[in-house]
């Protein structure tokens, strides 16, 4: 018999000593598995549970968007030919709607606003400002929106399902209304900033216009002088030097333009951009100052309560305890069984 052979069969009575060894002390193993068994038991039934909500959106349909792009058309008419204003218009696409509706979802501020505002945090966690940053960081955790190459998936978690369900709607619902609020004033202040250009452009024109009639009398006025000095009282042609004194027209024509001009009270008359820097700033006021109302995202799937727990899984625990239990009642009746054959040898 070769030497292997002896080793085999070294290795063979070794494990059916190791087996014998374990038998011999089964009682000690499966007290210490049981052990271990209802202590994850108990604390798969005890532990916090944390269930999570779910919700699956995509970008807006047009068809979701049909009041708000009537408004924004509106407005492009509306809009000066100086600037470049597509970055404005811009913002209202489907997908910068959806996109901002995300990170607003996501921003730590939001989530520390809507928990101290709908009672998530309670009286004794707001007893100091550290301890309430720390709770606020924590429950934060629960929010999350992450966002992938089709669609976003929104999740709210609690700890029992009804309410994850409740608070993750409620959260939607919050966010959406910042979002609201956010691109109408984008909208508003647009319209103001507008109505501010053309008042000022109005503005100028209108004193512009106003010294131009003023000028225009005071010419009027040395031309009727110079043609009564002249005594050119009928209109008479073929005078030189007309450039500054119109006095061709006679003193009777002057005098009445003279009145005319100095009758005239809508600048509006003489100068017709006046008239249209008017109307199109009427047409600015009279936009409606109502808020619109329009969704930032389509539901792929709604929200709703969740079927199943994220933790703790409890099936999952129980055997986890069980499997180390049992591990650990081996190591124990080897240890035990080492320290009394240390000790007999001793002797």
């Amino acid at each position: 018999m070769n030497s292997t052979q002896e080793q085999y069969q070294d290795d063979e009575i070794d494990l059916r000593e190791l087996c014998a060894f374990l038998w011999a002390n089964k009682i000690l193993i499966l007290a210490i598995t049981a052990i271990c068994s209802i202590a994850g038991i108990v604390y798969a039934f005890l532990a916090p549970q944390l269930w999570s909500a779910k919700a699956v959106i995509v970008a807006p349909l047009p068809t979701q968007l049909q009041q708000l792009q009537l408004r924004l058309g509106s407005l492009v008419t509306l809009m000066d030919n100086t600037n470049d204003h597509s970055t404005f218009f811009a913002s209202f696409s489907e997908t910068k709607l959806y996109t901002d509706f995300i990170k607003s979802f996501n921003s730590f501020n939001n989530k520390s606003e809507f928990l101290k505002m709908n009672g998530s945090i309670g009286a004794e966690d707001n007893k100091d400002a550290n301890t309430l940053q720390r709770t606020v960081e924590k429950m934060a955790k629960n929010i999350s929106g992450k966002k992938g190459k089709e669609f976003a998936t929104l999740s709210f978690s609690s700890d029992n399902a009804q309410e994850a369900g409740k608070l993750l709607n409620e959260y939607i619902n919050f966010i959406q209304t910042k979002e609201v609020t956010a691109k109408n004033k984008l909208f508003f202040d647009k319209i103001t900033n507008q109505i501010n250009v053309l008042t000022l452009t109005y503005q100028i024109l209108e004193k512009e216009t106003f010294k131009t009639l003023q000028d225009d009398i005071i010419r009027t006025q040395y031309a009727l002088r110079i043609s009564r000095t002249a005594g050119i009282e009928a209109p008479v042609g073929n005078l030189n030097n007309q450039r500054m004194f119109a006095i061709d027209l006679g003193a009777k024509a002057l005098s009445e333009k003279l009145n005319i001009l100095k009758e005239i009270k809508n600048l509006e008359f003489i100068y017709p951009e006046l008239s249209d820097t008017r109307l199109h700033l009427d047409s600015l006021k009279a936009i409606p100052q109502k808020k619109v109302l329009f969704p930032s995202y389509h539901f792929l799937q709604s929200p709703s309560e969740p079927l199943s727990r994220d933790k703790p899984k409890r099936s999952l625990v129980v055997v986890l305890a069980t499997f180390a239990g049992l591990l650990t009642g081996v190591m124990v009746a080897l240890l035990r069984a080492s320290s009394i054959f240390r000790d007999v040898k001793r002797f």
